[in-house]
């Protein structure tokens, strides 16, 4: 996927006025968002860990003491090394393959919901009470944000470019993904092998932060996330560089005494900015430069 070259902050006209006026964009919690999932959905295993212990792990084990299949010993966790051990001394007992795949099958039931559990506890602690998201669109003119974001097109449109020169936020952009089910962050046979918990909290973070479901998949939304410690409240404002305002697109609805008040910010903060008005034609949006 292409990274966009603009993106745009649909917002409320009193909003746009006040981000124009101090250089701001408003970065908020997700417990503010309208979607009441957002940083709620944890990921899950592909196989999940019930079904690894009953049967993908007992079939490994037996496999590398058998059959010496391939295993990276140097990275294994001590219980999977304790396991291995376990089947080879049965091996070397003269146990048969079923016998000792059957002993090493040990269910364990809840051992998903523990897992969610525990990455609902760790992100809640360490991370959704600080973040701040700031929510972008690669759209300027899609009619339900129009309706939805922009106060139903009284409001504007913001376009922000990034500048890679100045190390601006937005080239932390990441594109939301739209799924059915909870994302998948690995297989629950590797995470008992191996561990490796840095790897799965960065998978994690990806899809607690930048997921969302299907039905919100007409946004096409791109997100910046950062996580304030100790920060406090329902969100941050932070500063941008006049640079980077690429343009402001009023909405359809907007009064005439509202652009002039909003066009006389731009051309004092922003000289270089595009100023655009929205157009119904045909029952199709169009964009105007003015």
């Amino acid at each position: 996927m292409d990274f966009p070259a603009i993106f745009y902050k649909y917002s409320p006209f009193e909003t746009a006025k006040k981000i124009l006026e101090n250089s701001s964009l408003r970065w908020s919690h997700p417990s503010i968002f309208n979607d009441a999932a957002e940083f709620q959905r944890m990921p899950i295993f592909e196989p999940s860990i019930e079904e690894v212990r009953l049967t993908h792990l007992p079939e490994f084990l037996v496999r590398v003491i058998f059959d010496d299949h391939p295993v990276e010993w140097d990275r294994l966790t001590d219980p999977s090394k304790f396991l291995l051990s376990v089947v080879k001394t049965l091996a070397d007992q003269g146990r048969g393959r079923d016998e000792i795949r059957n002993l090493m099958s040990i269910p364990e039931e809840g051992g998903d919901e523990r897992f969610e559990s525990t990455m609902r506890d760790v992100f809640g602690e360490r991370l959704v009470k600080s973040a701040r998201v700031l929510c972008l669109a690669v759209e300027h003119d899609n009619p339900v944000m129009w309706g939805v974001y922009a106060d139903s097109s009284k409001g504007c449109v913001l376009g922000f470019k990034h500048i890679e020169s100045l190390s601006t936020p937005l080239l932390a952009a990441q594109p939301v993904s739209y799924v059915e089910t909870p994302p998948v962050v690995g297989s629950a046979l590797d995470f008992l092998l191996y561990g490796n918990p840095n790897e799965y909290s960065g998978r994690t973070i990806k899809a607690v932060c930048y997921s969302k479901h299907i039905s919100w998949a007409n946004e096409k939304e791109w997100r910046v996330v950062n996580f304030k410690e100790g920060g406090e409240g329902e969100y941050s404002d932070y500063k941008f560089y006049a640079e980077e305002l690429d343009s402001v697109t009023f909405g359809t609805e907007v009064k005439s005494e509202g652009e002039l008040l909003l066009k006389e910010i731009i051309r004092d903060k922003y000289p270089h900015a595009e100023i655009y008005k929205m157009r119904m034609k045909n029952g199709r949006l169009s964009r105007e430069l003015v």
